[in-house]
């Protein structure tokens, strides 16, 4: 699994890098069949909290699901209809898809979103890139500019990827706000005893492509998850660093504020345990 921290103190990240041609831009890991599973159980029993779509998006979403299809060669299923078939690509692939405005606001225009991490696809759907962002503590200061020249010079056939990281008190790989109760019930069994095993550190792998028709964006979310106590000794160090660093406008959106001080302490009396 990625781990994203480099030195043991926050610092707002904005990591974009180029993708290497041989790189994929989708995964294939060994959730690969958990995950697609999953993504279809989820749409089947609440396809408007997982799937969202604005009016006007059919050529995006056309170009979207042959952007999918050409990316990865284990898609078999389709379907006449175009939604249902950019929907059925995006289930087949372990990725959260959405579509984004190739230009002005940058509005979200679709997407397909199972593993979100504090968001739902159906909250995001067409509202411009500041206001995606909006909640993000220190964006419009650190980050808004650099993404919005980030949006505007992004070339097609040259997509870039960053990473994002946090540490949730479940292991559902679908953390939508309808599940915030159960949450909290998680995050209240969390002890400085306890917390490497019930904390889990979360990384997104996100990409970012331009179609070559339409102009939109394509944002890809790959989401890897483990248990804290799984990381590495060093890897546990660097996250205590960063956690303690950490402004506590951004633990709390991160949602690690209501076990944060637990898990700091399971760091420090445990340092590098594994499981």
């Amino acid at each position: 699994m990625i781990f994203p921290l480099k030195k043991p103190v926050f610092e707002h990240q904005f990591g974009i890098r180029a993708i290497a041609d041989d790189e994929p831009l989708l995964a294939h890991d060994e959730f690969f069949e958990d995950h697609v599973i999953l993504k279809r159980l989820l749409i089947n029993d609440d396809p408007q909290n997982y799937v969202a779509l604005t009016p006007g998006c059919l050529e995006s979403v056309v170009e979207t699901t042959r952007w999918i299809r050409n990316q990865s060669d284990s898609l078999l299923d389709r379907a006449d209809e175009p939604i249902t078939d950019f929907v059925t690509a995006a289930i087949g692939v372990q990725e959260d898809i959405v579509i984004c405005q190739g230009e002005d606001d940058f509005a979200v225009m679709a997407g397909v979103v199972c593993f979100p991490s504090g968001w739902s696809i159906a909250e995001k759907i067409g509202l411009p890139l500041s206001e995606v962002h909006g909640p993000v503590p220190g964006f419009a200061s650190a980050m808004a500019e650099s993404t919005r020249t980030l949006m505007d010079r992004l070339k097609v056939g040259r997509p870039v990827s960053r990473t994002n990281w946090g540490v949730r008190a479940s292991a559902r790989w679908d953390q939508s706000p309808k599940h915030s109760a159960s949450f909290a019930r998680e995050a209240e069994k969390i002890t400085c005893d306890n917390a490497g095993h019930r904390c889990h550190f979360r990384v997104e792998r996100q990409t970012l492509s331009r179609l070559e028709r339409t102009g939109d964006i394509v944002f890809t979310i790959h989401t890897m998850q483990c248990p804290v106590v799984d990381l590495t000794a060093e890897q546990q160090r660097i996250l205590l660093g960063v956690l303690t660093t950490c402004p506590a406008e951004t633990l709390t959106y991160k949602g690690i504020s209501v076990f944060g001080d637990r898990l700091c302490g399971w760091l420090r009396a445990e340092p590098g345990k594994s499981a």
